[in-house]
Parts: structure tokens; sequence; C-alpha cells
């Protein structure tokens, strides 16, 4: 770890597109897809919503949270995951510090999930603040721009990522959103009818041999 030059964030849309572009460099017979967990969801969507999803034959996006602002509010009343984030961050970060052997960032002991982005994620990235970052790396306001065949998978209960927010998305003719009761944060467990729980994993590749069949998927010429 540590050997990025920067620390990953909400908004490296143009991370993935650098990705997108050498495999299809590569491959370019082989169509692509995008699949996203958590904030990787919201980035993969930013992508889609970015270049109309050119280049691509599908998007994914599991639990997504498409308003950062919104969800890095849920979070902060919440401890127990503010802790837990807070303290993956910072070990990243300090990663990061000693493998490139930079003086260590002086944050405060009382630290929140938007207080870390304010003091580090934000002005490393350009932004002004959080509150800045927050808007302009969220997804939600770019979705009206996709035109490849979109899924979103989410559960109402997701303690942070707010389940309101992607049931009342407008309707759109290349995005399918499918919100399951329960289900939590990425914690979508039961039987998937082949002896295994995890059965989000197999919803999604399901998704996708059905848009296959149908034709929606992978058939034809890729433009962009």
């Amino acid at each position: 770890g540590g050997r990025a030059s920067r620390l990953y964030n909400a908004a490296g849309s143009g991370d993935i597109r650098c990705v997108v572009d050498h495999v299809r460099a590569e491959a370019p017979d082989s169509p692509t897809a995008l699949v996203g967990f958590s904030l990787g969801g919201n980035v993969v969507l930013k992508l889609a919503g970015e270049t109309g999803g050119r280049g691509l034959r599908a998007i994914v996006a599991v639990a997504p949270p498409v308003d950062l602002e919104r969800c890095s509010g849920l979070i902060e009343r919440q401890p127990l995951y503010n802790g837990f984030f807070v303290r993956h961050l910072v070990a990243q970060v300090r990663a990061q510090e000693q493998a490139r052997r930079l003086p260590a960032f002086p944050f405060p002991r009382r630290l929140s999930l938007f207080l870390f982005d304010d003091l580090y994620t934000a002005p490393r990235g350009g932004f002004a603040g959080a509150t800045d970052y927050y808007r302009k790396a969220s997804s939600a306001p770019l979705l009206s721009g996709i035109e490849t065949p979109t899924l979103i998978l989410a559960a109402r209960d997701d303690p942070f990522v707010c389940g309101r927010t992607l049931a009342r998305l407008p309707p759109h003719s290349f995005m399918e959103t499918h919100m399951e009761a329960h289900g939590g944060h990425l914690g979508f467990l039961g039987r998937d009818g082949a002896g295994g729980v995890r059965w989000a994993e197999r919803y999604i590749v399901e998704w996708l041999m059905r848009g296959i069949s149908r034709g929606r998927l992978f058939s034809g010429p890729c433009v962009g």
C-alpha cells in the first residue's frame, strides 16, 4: 500500500476511465461492463453520467452513495460507523506517508468523516472543502446522462446510503433500480438457490445474462 500518488476519493471517475480505455485498447472486441460496490458504485455511475456510458455495455452499482453530502451526515450521526471509517482512512494516509517518507498529517484527536474530508480529502483533491467535494463527486445530478443499461441494487434499511434518495430517482429508460426491504449496507445475505448465501452477486450475473438474452447487452458495435 501507499504507492499511489494521492488518496483515492469519490470523484475518481477519471481513474476508472483510464482502466476502461486500456482494456479497450488491449482487447477492442471484448465488451466491457463495470460493477461498483458502495463508494465504487457512485464512481462508476459518475463515470457513466459524465460520458453517457460510451465504451461500456452495462453498469451495475450496489449500495451506491449517490448523494455524498447526505451520506456523510448519516454516518456522522452513528459513532460506530463514523469511527470505523475514520480509523480506516487515517491508516491509509499513514501508510502512504510512510511509503513516501512524508511528515505525518496533524489530524485532531476528535475526527469525524466530514472533518477528515474537509481537512484532508478535499484540499488534496482540488476542492474548496468537504461540501464542495461531496457536491462535485456525487453521481446523483449526472444520472440522467446515462445512455447505457444500468442496474442499481440497494436496501431501504441501509444505515448510511439513503434508500429514499435512490427510490425517488426519476424514471430512466436506461436505468433499473432494485430496492430490497432489508440488506443494510452490502449485507444481501440469504439462500441464492445455488448453495450460497451471498445472493447479490448472483443477482447481478442473472441481470447481465437477461440483458444478453434480450439483445440489450453485449451485441452489436460499441460506440465511443
